[in-house]
């Protein structure tokens, strides 16, 4: 083919090409000088759309049926050892993180604390429970598990003041937890010098973190322990000198919030209240001492004695012994944690600390090396359905 012929046919394509764009700005310039024309184009890409990618729609649109979401449903029910140092630190760490040892271990660190503190208090609650909190002053508090930060074994955690509203020389000395507030389930609590006192749970319902009066102390006296009770409950009080005393809840009246309590046990002018358990016929005590020495008692060992009495023996404390600190009511399958004035934790079988009589001396269940000494004993709950 000739270059001339070749030169036409690309002149002839250009042209074509000039007055197919021409043509096509004619059109669009008529398309937008008309709303309807525009209206029309629209509506046949989308129904070309449908028909191209349209099927049923997969999610349903529901007016009016959203529920509001509650940040507790979110939180996994959870067993938690709840800390609470001399200073008042706080936190709360999983069961989860701490192994089970055998007798006479020594233990691991559950906190690292500023100098000369100590922890001071160790209960196992679980993340949905409420704590109530009941101060030297007789003043009463409640937080939720939950509400308190979860911490590494090694961190100090939170300062309480930070969490409740206590005044500076007001220190939390006991602490019990329950699922809700009720008129059916009371807080029977007992004194330095043996007195107690049954209040129902739901007198506590307004208290939250600024704190109202729980009970009135006299003075020198202060709140040792506070357990949950049913309403027709046998309760043990155990002392510093080894008396312990079985009576019937019965005998302690249920009182107002302000009220001083009854004399719950009679107690020698250097004794002290140490312990208030609630008796369970399948469960036995185990106590323990300052020098880490302990037992497992039976309740049936003890009759039931009337308020205001001395009861009987069921520890002989000595220099080598130490007095006794706390008790907790357990099973032969339970699994208990023990802590020291330094931190150090133990977590050990129930079945490792054989039952033993009144008159015995126990067995080693954590090795102290002084100045280091117990200060409190808790049993962790198996997780419940």
């Amino acid at each position: 083919m000739r270059l001339g012929r070749l030169t036409s046919l690309e002149t002839d394509k250009i042209l074509a090409e000039l007055k197919d764009i021409e043509a096509r700005i004619e059109y669009l310039k008529g398309l937008l000088s008309d709303p309807n024309s525009i209206r029309l184009v629209i509506k046949q890409e989308i129904h070309d759309l449908a028909e191209k990618y349209g099927d049923d729609r997969r999610t349903e649109i529901v007016p009016n049926q959203v529920e509001q979401i509650n940040i507790e449903d979110l939180i996994k029910p959870e067993e938690m050892a709840i800390l609470i140092s001399n200073k008042g630190f706080i936190k709360r760490i999983s069961v989860n993180q701490y192994r089970s040892q055998g007798r006479g271990g020594k233990g691991s660190n559950s906190a690292a604390l500023i100098e000369e503190d100590f922890v001071e208090q160790l209960f196992i609650a679980n993340t949905h429970d409420y704590l109530l909190f009941i101060s030297s002053w007789g003043k009463a508090y409640w937080l939720k598990v939950l509400e308190i930060p979860e911490s590494s074994k090694q961190a100090r955690g939170p300062h309480i003041r930070s969490l409740l509203a206590i005044s500076e020389d007001e220190e939390i000395t006991a602490v019990v937890d329950f699922s809700d507030f009720s008129e059916k389930e009371y807080i029977l609590m007992g004194t330095l010098k043996g007195v107690v006192k049954k209040v129902a749970t739901k007198e506590f319902v307004n208290a939250k973190t600024r704190g109202i009066i729980g009970i009135s102390l006299d003075n020198g006296d202060k709140l040792i322990s506070a357990i949950l009770t049913q309403g027709s409950d046998e309760v043990m009080l155990i002392s510093r000198k080894g008396q312990a005393l079985r009576i019937h809840e019965s005998q302690v009246r249920e009182m107002g919030r302000t009220a001083r309590g009854v004399r719950g046990i009679s107690l020698h002018e250097s004794d002290e209240l140490a312990a208030m358990l609630r008796v369970n016929p399948n469960e036995s005590m185990l106590i323990i001492t300052q020098n880490g020495f302990g037992k497992r008692v039976s309740y049936d060992l003890f009759n039931v004695h009337s308020r205001g009495t001395k009861g009987q023996t069921i520890y002989s404390p000595d220099e080598f012994s130490g007095e006794v600190v706390k008790g907790v009511s357990v099973q032969e399958e339970d699994e208990v944690m023990v802590i020291t004035s330094t931190g150090k934790t133990i977590k050990l079988n129930v079945s490792s600390v054989r039952q033993m009589g009144k008159g015995a001396r126990g067995v080693r269940i954590v090795n102290i090396e002084p100045p280091d000494f117990v200060i409190g004993i808790d049993k962790i709950v198996q997780e419940q359905e």
